[in-house]
Protein backbone atom coordinates (compact mmCIF):
# COMPACT_ATOMS: atom_id res chain seq x y z
CA UNK A 1 0.00 0.00 0.00
CA UNK A 2 2.64 2.42 0.80
CA UNK A 3 3.46 1.88 -3.24
CA UNK A 4 0.54 2.18 -4.22
CA UNK A 5 -0.58 5.55 -1.96
CA UNK A 6 1.96 8.07 -3.80
CA UNK A 7 1.14 7.20 -7.60
CA UNK A 8 -2.72 7.32 -6.46
CA UNK A 9 -2.32 10.76 -5.02
CA UNK A 10 -0.28 11.83 -8.25
CA UNK A 11 -3.46 10.73 -10.14
CA UNK A 12 -5.79 12.99 -8.31
CA UNK A 13 -4.04 15.55 -6.76
CA UNK A 14 -2.93 18.54 -9.06
CA UNK A 15 -0.18 20.85 -7.08
CA UNK A 16 3.15 19.65 -6.39
CA UNK A 17 2.61 17.69 -2.90
CA UNK A 18 6.05 16.61 -0.83
CA UNK A 19 5.79 13.17 0.62
CA UNK A 20 8.18 10.67 2.01
CA UNK A 21 7.91 7.53 2.31
CA UNK A 22 8.95 5.32 4.85
CA UNK A 23 9.27 1.24 5.05
CA UNK A 24 11.94 0.86 7.00
CA UNK A 25 14.56 1.81 9.59
CA UNK A 26 16.82 2.26 6.85
CA UNK A 27 14.69 4.73 5.32
CA UNK A 28 14.43 6.62 8.23
CA UNK A 29 18.00 7.00 8.52
CA UNK A 30 17.69 8.78 5.59
CA UNK A 31 15.99 11.45 6.61
CA UNK A 32 16.13 14.06 9.21
CA UNK A 33 13.55 16.50 11.35
CA UNK A 34 13.15 18.80 9.10
CA UNK A 35 12.65 16.87 6.35
CA UNK A 36 9.85 15.52 7.89
CA UNK A 37 8.67 19.13 8.87
CA UNK A 38 8.84 19.94 5.03
CA UNK A 39 6.66 16.97 3.66
CA UNK A 40 2.79 17.28 3.14
CA UNK A 41 2.39 13.67 3.23
CA UNK A 42 4.64 11.03 5.01
CA UNK A 43 3.69 7.37 4.09
CA UNK A 44 4.44 4.79 6.56
CA UNK A 45 4.81 0.48 6.02
CA UNK A 46 3.02 -0.88 9.13
CA UNK A 47 6.11 -3.10 9.54
CA UNK A 48 7.89 -0.82 10.44
CA UNK A 49 6.11 -0.55 13.69
CA UNK A 50 6.87 -3.78 14.39
CA UNK A 51 10.31 -3.82 13.82
CA UNK A 52 12.76 -4.76 16.52
CA UNK A 53 15.20 -2.09 15.25
CA UNK A 54 12.54 0.49 15.14
CA UNK A 55 11.82 0.48 19.16
CA UNK A 56 15.67 -0.24 19.90
CA UNK A 57 16.06 3.36 18.99
CA UNK A 58 13.23 4.47 20.41
CA UNK A 59 13.95 3.25 23.65
CA UNK A 60 17.90 4.58 23.13
CA UNK A 61 17.05 7.87 21.96
CA UNK A 62 14.05 8.85 24.47
CA UNK A 63 17.01 7.44 27.31
CA UNK A 64 14.71 5.00 28.18
CA UNK A 65 14.74 3.55 31.22
CA UNK A 66 13.84 -0.16 30.37
CA UNK A 67 14.04 -1.88 26.78
CA UNK A 68 10.64 -2.69 25.16
CA UNK A 69 9.63 -6.50 25.20
CA UNK A 70 9.67 -8.37 21.84
CA UNK A 71 6.19 -8.82 21.66
CA UNK A 72 2.95 -6.87 23.08
CA UNK A 73 1.12 -7.36 25.71
CA UNK A 74 0.56 -5.48 29.17
CA UNK A 75 4.40 -5.21 29.92
CA UNK A 76 4.94 -3.69 26.60
CA UNK A 77 2.42 -1.41 27.21
CA UNK A 78 3.46 -0.16 30.45
CA UNK A 79 7.26 0.39 29.34
CA UNK A 80 6.13 1.87 26.23
CA UNK A 81 4.09 4.75 27.83
CA UNK A 82 7.17 5.17 30.09
CA UNK A 83 9.33 5.66 27.04
CA UNK A 84 7.23 7.80 25.67
CA UNK A 85 7.34 10.19 28.87
CA UNK A 86 11.50 9.97 28.59
CA UNK A 87 11.11 11.11 25.07
CA UNK A 88 8.92 13.77 25.89
CA UNK A 89 11.97 14.93 28.40
CA UNK A 90 14.82 14.59 25.83
CA UNK A 91 12.62 16.70 23.13
CA UNK A 92 12.44 19.52 25.87
CA UNK A 93 15.97 19.24 26.33
CA UNK A 94 16.57 19.05 22.63
CA UNK A 95 14.21 22.47 21.57
CA UNK A 96 15.48 24.34 24.67
CA UNK A 97 16.99 27.43 22.94
CA UNK A 98 18.29 28.73 26.69
CA UNK A 99 20.76 25.52 27.23
CA UNK A 100 22.86 23.41 25.53
CA UNK A 101 20.14 21.53 23.30
CA UNK A 102 21.33 19.18 21.34
CA UNK A 103 23.86 18.36 23.74
CA UNK A 104 22.26 18.32 27.13
CA UNK A 105 19.89 15.99 25.01
CA UNK A 106 22.88 13.37 24.54
CA UNK A 107 24.20 13.56 27.76
CA UNK A 108 20.59 12.20 29.09
CA UNK A 109 20.83 9.49 26.53
CA UNK A 110 24.14 8.46 27.27
CA UNK A 111 23.21 8.59 31.36
CA UNK A 112 20.40 6.76 30.61
CA UNK A 113 22.34 3.97 28.37
CA UNK A 114 24.99 3.06 30.69
CA UNK A 115 22.41 2.97 33.88
CA UNK A 116 20.26 0.43 31.74
CA UNK A 117 22.89 -1.49 30.63
CA UNK A 118 24.55 -1.60 35.06
CA UNK A 119 20.41 -2.90 35.49
CA UNK A 120 20.40 -5.55 32.61
CA UNK A 121 23.61 -6.83 34.37
CA UNK A 122 22.22 -6.85 37.69
CA UNK A 123 19.00 -6.89 37.66
CA UNK A 124 17.67 -8.32 34.22
CA UNK A 125 13.86 -9.05 35.38
CA UNK A 126 13.49 -5.41 36.58
CA UNK A 127 13.84 -3.70 32.56
CA UNK A 128 11.50 -6.20 30.64
CA UNK A 129 13.57 -9.37 30.25
CA UNK A 130 11.28 -12.70 30.80
CA UNK A 131 12.14 -14.53 33.36
CA UNK A 132 13.33 -17.71 31.52
CA UNK A 133 15.75 -15.31 29.84
CA UNK A 134 17.27 -13.54 32.45
CA UNK A 135 18.16 -16.43 34.31
CA UNK A 136 20.38 -18.01 31.73
CA UNK A 137 23.89 -18.20 32.48
CA UNK A 138 25.71 -15.84 30.31
CA UNK A 139 29.44 -14.12 30.51
CA UNK A 140 29.42 -10.51 30.95
CA UNK A 141 32.29 -8.58 30.63
CA UNK A 142 32.85 -5.67 33.07
CA UNK A 143 32.09 -2.02 31.75
CA UNK A 144 33.65 1.50 32.38
CA UNK A 145 31.28 4.51 32.62
CA UNK A 146 31.92 6.47 29.50
CA UNK A 147 30.36 9.32 27.77
CA UNK A 148 30.77 8.48 23.92
CA UNK A 149 28.12 7.54 22.40
CA UNK A 150 29.64 5.11 19.66
CA UNK A 151 29.31 2.80 22.65
CA UNK A 152 25.82 2.37 23.38
CA UNK A 153 23.65 -1.01 24.82
CA UNK A 154 24.49 -4.05 23.56
CA UNK A 155 22.37 -6.11 21.44
CA UNK A 156 20.94 -3.49 20.10
CA UNK A 157 22.49 0.50 18.86
CA UNK A 158 25.72 0.27 18.09
CA UNK A 159 26.26 3.98 16.20
CA UNK A 160 25.46 7.63 16.45
CA UNK A 161 22.82 7.02 13.59
CA UNK A 162 21.36 10.45 14.80
CA UNK A 163 24.00 12.73 14.81
CA UNK A 164 24.17 13.60 18.33
CA UNK A 165 28.13 14.08 17.97
CA UNK A 166 27.21 15.90 15.02
CA UNK A 167 28.37 19.85 15.18
CA UNK A 168 25.83 20.34 12.59
CA UNK A 169 23.25 18.75 14.77
CA UNK A 170 24.32 21.15 17.66
CA UNK A 171 23.59 24.30 15.89
CA UNK A 172 19.92 22.88 14.65
CA UNK A 173 18.28 20.43 16.02
CA UNK A 174 16.03 19.84 12.78
CA UNK A 175 19.17 18.53 11.58
CA UNK A 176 18.90 15.37 13.48
CA UNK A 177 18.82 12.21 11.58
CA UNK A 178 16.00 8.96 11.75
CA UNK A 179 13.29 10.61 13.82
CA UNK A 180 11.00 8.26 15.94
CA UNK A 181 7.16 8.62 14.43
CA UNK A 182 6.53 9.90 18.25
CA UNK A 183 8.89 12.54 17.82
CA UNK A 184 6.01 14.54 15.75
CA UNK A 185 2.99 16.44 16.68
CA UNK A 186 0.90 15.46 12.94
CA UNK A 187 -1.90 16.86 11.73
CA UNK A 188 -3.94 14.00 10.15
CA UNK A 189 -3.49 10.34 10.71
CA UNK A 190 -5.05 8.03 8.21
CA UNK A 191 -4.92 4.06 8.94
CA UNK A 192 -5.58 2.26 5.71
CA UNK A 193 -7.10 -0.56 6.09
CA UNK A 194 -7.29 -0.76 9.42
CA UNK A 195 -8.80 -4.41 9.76
CA UNK A 196 -5.41 -5.66 9.17
CA UNK A 197 -4.25 -4.33 12.45
CA UNK A 198 -4.29 -7.34 15.15
CA UNK A 199 -4.80 -6.61 18.79
CA UNK A 200 -1.94 -8.24 20.23
CA UNK A 201 0.23 -6.28 17.71
CA UNK A 202 2.76 -3.66 18.69
CA UNK A 203 1.75 -1.42 15.96
CA UNK A 204 -1.84 -1.36 17.57
CA UNK A 205 0.07 0.82 21.19
CA UNK A 206 1.50 2.90 19.01
CA UNK A 207 -1.20 4.05 16.56
CA UNK A 208 -3.45 4.27 20.07
CA UNK A 209 -0.65 5.71 22.58
CA UNK A 210 2.20 6.89 20.74
CA UNK A 211 1.23 9.17 17.58
CA UNK A 212 -0.01 12.65 18.37
CA UNK A 213 -2.60 13.58 15.66
CA UNK A 214 -5.37 16.15 15.86
CA UNK A 215 -7.63 14.18 13.44
CA UNK A 216 -7.56 10.51 12.88
CA UNK A 217 -9.00 8.51 10.26
CA UNK A 218 -9.52 4.44 9.49
CA UNK A 219 -10.08 3.41 6.07
CA UNK A 220 -11.28 0.05 5.46
CA UNK A 221 -13.91 -0.90 2.28
CA UNK A 222 -15.38 -3.95 5.12
CA UNK A 223 -15.24 -2.72 9.05
CA UNK A 224 -16.05 -4.76 11.34
CA UNK A 225 -19.28 -4.22 13.03
CA UNK A 226 -20.50 -7.55 14.00
CA UNK A 227 -20.89 -6.31 17.93
CA UNK A 228 -19.61 -4.20 20.65
CA UNK A 229 -16.40 -5.42 20.48
CA UNK A 230 -15.44 -4.67 17.08
CA UNK A 231 -17.16 -1.03 17.33
CA UNK A 232 -14.46 -0.61 20.55
CA UNK A 233 -11.64 -1.58 18.66
CA UNK A 234 -12.35 1.04 15.87
CA UNK A 235 -13.51 3.78 18.52
CA UNK A 236 -10.04 3.16 20.10
CA UNK A 237 -8.02 3.84 17.03
CA UNK A 238 -9.99 7.17 16.92
CA UNK A 239 -8.88 8.26 20.16
CA UNK A 240 -12.13 6.95 22.01
CA UNK A 241 -12.34 4.88 24.69
CA UNK A 242 -15.80 3.51 24.96
CA UNK A 243 -16.11 1.12 28.27
CA UNK A 244 -15.73 -3.17 28.42
CA UNK A 245 -18.01 -4.62 26.23
CA UNK A 246 -21.02 -7.10 28.47
CA UNK A 247 -18.81 -9.94 27.69
CA UNK A 248 -15.60 -8.83 28.98
CA UNK A 249 -17.36 -6.94 31.69
CA UNK A 250 -18.77 -10.70 33.27
CA UNK A 251 -15.31 -11.72 32.42
CA UNK A 252 -13.95 -9.08 34.90
CA UNK A 253 -16.63 -9.86 37.13
CA UNK A 254 -15.85 -13.31 37.78
CA UNK A 255 -12.78 -13.05 38.75
CA UNK A 256 -13.54 -10.30 41.12
CA UNK A 257 -15.98 -12.93 42.55
CA UNK A 258 -13.26 -15.72 43.11
CA UNK A 259 -10.73 -13.16 44.46
CA UNK A 260 -13.21 -12.11 47.14
CA UNK A 261 -14.09 -16.41 47.90
CA UNK A 262 -10.35 -16.49 48.31
CA UNK A 263 -10.35 -13.70 50.69
CA UNK A 264 -12.81 -15.03 52.64
CA UNK A 265 -11.89 -18.25 52.59
CA UNK A 266 -8.50 -17.36 54.13
CA UNK A 267 -10.09 -15.09 56.62
CA UNK A 268 -11.79 -18.61 57.69
CA UNK A 269 -9.01 -20.21 57.94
Amino acid sequence: LTGQWPSELNKFVQTTVKTLTIQTVTDLKKHTIADFQAADIVFVAVSLLRSINYFENLTYLAGGKRRLPNKAGRMFSDIYDETIGCLLERIREMTNAKSRGVRDMAHSITMAAQQMENTEKNDPVAIGVSKAAAYKPRSVKPSRPTNNLKRSRKQSVSADIWGLTDPVVHKSWQQLKCPTLELFDWRRLVIDEFTYLEKDRRDLTVLVHGICADYRWCLSGTPPVQDFDDVCGMAQLLGLHLGLSERLFEAESHKRNAVSTQLANVELL
